[in-house]
């Protein structure tokens, strides 16, 4: 697996050595690196900047959640047709990504508009700590399994054969 070497890997694939287990790897890489950068902006959006030590638990978790819920979905699709997981997830995820992040943007705000109306006294610490075991973490969770669902249904998907009967 090249961390740097890009030229590399593209040779890789001009020559067809990439294999299904090594695309794995480059897709379990992405989508814990995504998981990280998207943890480190909520932490630079949130009232200090100053990572304190749940923020690192809270990173631990959701690095957790997202290296199962990939791996689980792999090992799934690899039991199936052992074909295409790379392109199922990533066509899958947009629909299944954008149904459900908007249903947690949507009881994000709704979070933040109870705070602002009715708990100005909570601790960032504890909006943060709501954010994530209420929402963003359940909604990770259901992503791989609605995620896993799909995968299933195309990984073991047998075409109807049309049997003559005389």
């Amino acid at each position: 697996m090249y961390l740097w070497n890009a030229d590399a890997l593209v040779e890789d694939f001009q020559h067809n050595n990439v294999s299904s287990a090594e695309e794995f790897k480059y897709f379990f890489v992405n989508t814990l690196y995504i998981a990280f950068i998207s943890h480190m902006s909520l932490i630079s959006l949130s009232d200090s900047n100053e990572i304190e030590w749940y923020d690192s638990v809270y990173l631990l978790i959701t690095l957790l959640i997202n290296a199962i819920g990939c791996y689980a979905n792999y090992r799934l699709n690899q039991h199936g047709d052992d074909k295409d997981f790379i392109k199922r997830c990533l066509c899958l995820g947009v629909p299944l990504g954008i149904k459900l992040n908007t249903l947690a943007i949507i009881l994000l705000f709704l979070l933040f508009l109870f705070i602002e109306l009715a708990a100005d006294s909570l601790k960032p610490r504890t909006i943060d700590f709501i954010s994530y075991v209420g929402i963003i973490w359940p909604s990770t969770i259901v992503f791989y399994y609605f995620l896993a669902r799909k995968l299933e249904a195309i990984a073991y998907y047998k075409t109807p054969t049309l049997e003559t009967t005389t």
